[in-house]
């Protein structure tokens, strides 16, 4: 009798055991799917195009909007829900509400997208990446020249990034929706509207194309560390490109290195300077194969309207001063001024 009284005691136990790791488990199961312990803040959230369950369950850990991936994750799979991309706006704490906010067009928010000057075009489709409104995948596939009507883009020489240099930098309010081919075409129409037709004029009236200009352009945003000082750094370079004294047509331009390297050096190797490459002004005369970034206004109009001067070289201290010379040994003396 003792014994089975003992085994009946020790079924008993592991039955209440048994029940309360079944309750505390359910407990933490409906906690994680009602979101009973998180705050509901509001948070952006943004889904990339293309991304599947289990990189939006990530996101949501990661913002701290749930507090298991794989729960997460599980129940996306179950549900099969329509995901929408671009930045939604979420404030519940639950998964069924989270979800319906990631599925709801009219959920999405608009969001401010500021482009650099300067900024390559790898750089523009990463930090449309970033933020959640296009993947650079779909980025890259929109950014064909001929599916877009401008008058600038005819007869650009195939490269492999055509529209570099034409993606004007701004500020852009870009809806969660939109597409890359709506928003290359954005970027592309400012463009289009800041070159007035003066600007137009003179630029057909230039000893350059206007895909040259806009190539110059953006050495000079590039390299230029004051703008003030674009259209003196720009006569610099038209001087170079002009066989004027020792330049013997090289514009020896650092950022169009950096632009083959895919990396900001701040100093160039010698190696740098060989490589072979239609963008090194080191190794072939003239412009390079095409712009290397996304010029500003003020590096535009230096571009087609440079300062007369004498001067063959400028160096940059960092602290936004230039020192221009006529000749290299001057060079060297001011690159010494300059601290390099």
């Amino acid at each position: 009798m003792k014994r089975k009284k003992q085994t009946k005691n020790l079924i008993i136990t592991m039955f209440c055991v048994i029940a309360i790791v079944v309750l505390i488990a359910a407990f933490l199961v409906c906690s994680e799917f009602y979101g009973f312990t998180r705050d509901g803040k509001e948070v952006n959230i943004a889904v990339p195009e293309g991304a599947t369950a289990y990189d939006i369950a990530a996101i949501l850990e990661e913002k701290g909007l749930i507090g298991s991936k794989q729960g997460y994750y599980l129940y996306a799979r179950l549900t099969r829900p329509g995901f929408r991309h671009g930045m939604h706006k979420v404030d519940s704490k639950s998964y069924t509400g989270i979800t319906e906010a990631l599925c709801n067009d009219g959920n999405v928010v608009s969001v401010n997208i500021t482009i650099p000057e300067g900024y390559e075009m790898k750089e523009i489709a990463n930090l449309l990446a970033e933020e959640g409104i296009v993947s650079t995948e779909s980025f890259y596939a929109a950014a064909n020249p001929s599916d877009y009507d401008y008058w600038f883009l005819e007869g650009i020489p195939e490269r492999e990034e055509a529209l570099e240099g034409y993606l004007f930098p701004d500020t852009y309010t870009i809806s969660g929706i939109e597409s890359a081919h709506r928003i290359i075409d954005m970027m592309l129409s400012n463009f289009d509207r800041r070159i007035t037709p003066e600007m137009r004029q003179s630029a057909q009236n230039s000893e350059l194309s206007f895909d040259e200009i806009i190539t110059l352009a953006s050495i000079i945003e590039r390299e230029a560390a004051d703008h003030n000082e674009f259209p003196k750094v720009a006569g610099v370079f038209y001087n170079r490109l002009n066989f004027v004294g020792e330049s013997n047509g090289y514009l020896e331009s650092c950022a169009t290195v950096q632009y083959i390297l895919k990396e900001r050096k701040n100093v160039l190797s010698v190696a740098d300077t060989q490589i072979d490459s239609p963008y090194n002004t080191y190794k072939y005369p003239g412009l390079p194969a095409g712009p290397i970034a996304s010029p500003g206004l003020k590096a535009i109009k230096a571009a087609i309207y440079p300062e007369n001067t004498d001067y063959l070289y400028f160096v940059a201290d960092g602290n936004g001063r230039h020192y221009f010379a006529k000749d290299y040994q001057t060079h060297l003396e001011n690159t010494k001024k300059a601290g390099l």
